[in-house]
């Protein structure tokens, strides 16, 4: 039912660009046609994340990648802004340790974000955006082609004017892989697991009892349903149906000229068909300082899960900081964070009787740190160079083996990226 979706897709998003953009231009308003291109490389010293320093395959990518944004904003009752881009990737073995399946990666892409409201009277206001995504790569022996989609339509109200607003908002998520190759059907059953839809209904309120300063309440009800899965494969993935709900209060404001916050605080649920529940808090709690008017820091913590392959969820802990120094054009920066995984429910394999192994949970401590600078000639041309580092401090037992003996698998790896980027808007 999948198959010809991002085709309707993307025939649809050019339709709507038209009929607005003519619409705009009949209402005499302001359209903004800005076409770009950029030129990416990137250096991956460990591709496939081994933990195996002898055998870590290391590459070079390249991406050229075209694109334009169209944003109209007017008086009357159409704002639209939309960006598009396509690029295509080209992966080189560098050391030539499993090179056919780091050149299996190459393909292109397709990315698109829409976004408009359609409709607006006084104080209500009545929105609809649209992210998509596609990759297309050579596969081992076959084309294979990834889609994504996130349709979102809600409305949002300002009864008492900016000082209280109430909204609510429906959205609709898809995920599927086209096509298959013998390299898939080694983990077929992987890539069932991704193939989802999910839908989402939420509503919340903000007051505005300072000038910059904001109380939040939100709520969520969502359902995620894998498709073009067995129940055989769903056991031994632990990718079972769920529905997650979320209630959660937030602060966003000035606390001092130099120093402002960000806090959320709620409780989660998501009933899964089959194993653990997660049952427990969520926060986000973030705090910035401004030391001069273009240069901040950033530290917070962030402790929230997710539905993942091979597992019912995964939890996290994350602590991060990052930084960022304006001097004119150029911008120096780094990124960093501190993440504890915990994954609930994993299901690594089979018996010979075909009864299904698992272990009951699982955790990983990832260190990511990412220092970068960048070079901005009036939002004309753009140079950026990045310096990712990945380490990976977990070792975890699975007894996933003949005669189900208990082994150690390792799993600290260290991956480092460095990339280097060229952007130019006309």
């Amino acid at each position: 039912m999948f198959e010809g979706f991002d085709l309707k897709v993307n025939i649809l998003l050019i339709i709507i660009i038209i009929s607005l953009t003519i619409q705009a231009q009949e209402n005499n308003s302001s359209v903004i046609f800005s076409p770009f291109v950029s030129l990416n490389t990137q250096y991956n010293s460990n591709f496939f994340k081994t933990a195996d320093t002898n055998n870590e395959a290391s590459s070079l990518m390249f991406q050229l990648l075209p694109g334009f944004k169209l944003n109209n904003k007017n008086n009357t009752n159409t704002d639209i802004k939309f960006d598009f881009n396509a690029s295509y990737d080209y992966f080189m073995s560098v050391n030539d340790v499993y090179p056919k399946y780091v050149e299996n990666n190459n393909g292109f892409s397709l990315n698109s974000n829409l976004g408009f409201v359609a409709f607006k009277q006084g104080n209500f206001s009545f929105f609809i955006s649209d992210s998509f995504k596609k990759l297309s790569f050579s596969g081992y022996s076959k084309p294979i082609s990834k889609l994504s989609n996130k349709f979102n339509v809600g409305f949002f109200t300002t009864p008492l004017g900016k000082s209280l607003k109430f909204n609510f908002k429906y959205s609709f998520g898809l995920n599927k892989t086209l096509g298959t190759d013998e390299l898939l059907e080694l983990t077929r059953v992987a890539t069932e697991a991704q193939d989802n839809m999910s839908h989402d209904f939420s509503i919340g309120s903000e007051w505005k009892f300072l000038p910059k300063t904001s109380f939040i309440v939100e709520a969520i009800y969502g359902m995620v349903i894998h498709s073009n899965i067995s129940e055989t494969n769903k056991a031994l993935l632990g990718s079972y149906d769920s529905t997650p709900i979320l209630g959660r209060v937030g602060l966003l404001g000035v606390i001092t000229p130099k120093l402002a916050a960000k806090i959320y605080l709620g409780w989660a649920y998501s009933d899964y068909e089959n194993g653990t529940d997660f049952n427990s808090f969520v926060a986000n709690i973030e705090f910035t300082y401004g030391f001069t008017p273009k240069s901040r820091i950033v530290f917070g913590y962030e402790r929230e899960f997710t539905d993942v392959v091979f597992s019912n969820y995964l939890e996290y802990h994350k602590p991060y900081l990052n930084f960022l120094i304006k001097k004119g054009y150029l911008d120096f920066g780094a990124n960093s964070s501190l993440t504890l995984n915990m994954f609930s429910d994993i299901s690594v394999g089979q018996n010979a009787d075909d009864t299904v192994q698992a272990s009951s949970s699982r955790s990983e401590l990832l260190l990511i740190v990412n220092p970068f600078i960048s070079y901005n000639y009036k939002d004309k041309y753009k140079a950026e160079f990045r310096y990712t580092i990945t380490k990976n401090f977990t070792d975890f037992t699975t007894e996933y083996v003949s005669n189900s003996d208990l082994i150690t698998v390792k799993y600290n790896y260290l991956q480092q990226l460095v990339a280097l980027n060229f952007y130019i808007f006309f």
